[in-house]
């Protein structure tokens, strides 16, 4: 019998890993203002965080194929350039990630954010030391969170979706696990949930307020229980 409720879990970055808002939103600002939107407030902008680019860029500038594709890359370049390492681990996610390889649990990231900057970024705050497996967007767009699940599924040898849980702070990470057929636990500390009503309505198994209510769901025996778990001090 397996002692814990799932063998992988699989992370989110933006919102969920990293508190990666101050240089998103420089950069989307920066590419706002190229197109003479320079009145959108930040807390406006904060929405936009999470999800691929593109749809902020359609919606605040109402741009379509190759209008678009530029815009998102001028984003990227000025991302990438200036602003990729303004950021900040969420307290507590670093101990969080250590007990879950003491107890034996796989650990992946899925994200919309382009796969070369998530790396880059996830190595300059020691994530890639506890987290083997990461796969994030291609250059073309393409990839849905699902796809991206399935990868992370494949790289850690699991077969079995109900094996699998996906935690992140947005709708297209709920969407993504219901369409991989894992469960999903949403996080309220993030961008995407400014509620826990809201989190609610898409169907979690758990809604975790701080990185360490994520650990009583992924190794809870009982589907939507939590069971009781050792004490383990992080390894640093």
């Amino acid at each position: 019998m397996r002692p814990y409720r799932y063998d992988l879990a699989v992370f989110d970055l933006d919102g969920t890993l990293l508190d990666t808002s101050r240089g998103i939103l420089a950069a989307l600002s920066d590419t706002l203002a190229e197109y003479g939107r320079v009145d959108v407030p930040d807390e406006d902008l904060t929405t936009f965080i999470g999800p691929p680019i593109e749809v902020a860029l359609r919606e605040l500038l109402g741009l379509r194929d190759e209008a678009l594709d530029r815009a998102a890359s001028r984003f990227r370049t000025r991302y990438r350039e200036k602003h990729l390492k303004k950021a900040a681990p969420y307290t507590g996610i670093l101990p969080l990630l250590e007990m879950l390889t003491a107890l034996g649990i796989q650990k992946a990231v899925a994200t919309y954010k382009r796969e070369e900057y998530a790396r880059n970024l996830l190595c300059h705050f020691g994530f890639t030391e506890r987290i083997p497996v990461i796969f994030g967007s291609d250059r073309a767009g393409l990839l849905q969170k699902s796809d991206l699940i399935r990868r992370c599924m494949a790289a850690s040898g699991i077969n079995d979706p109900t094996r699998t849980v996906m935690i992140g702070d947005t709708a297209e990470d709920a969407r993504g696990a219901k369409e991989v057929g894992c469960d999903f636990i949403a996080v309220t500390y993030g961008f995407g949930f400014t509620t826990v009503e809201k989190a609610k309505a898409l169907g979690p198994v758990g809604i975790a307020e701080s990185p360490m209510d994520i650990l009583p769901y992924v190794i809870g025996k009982e589907r939507g229980k939590s069971c009781e778990y050792p004490i383990i001090s992080p390894i640093f």
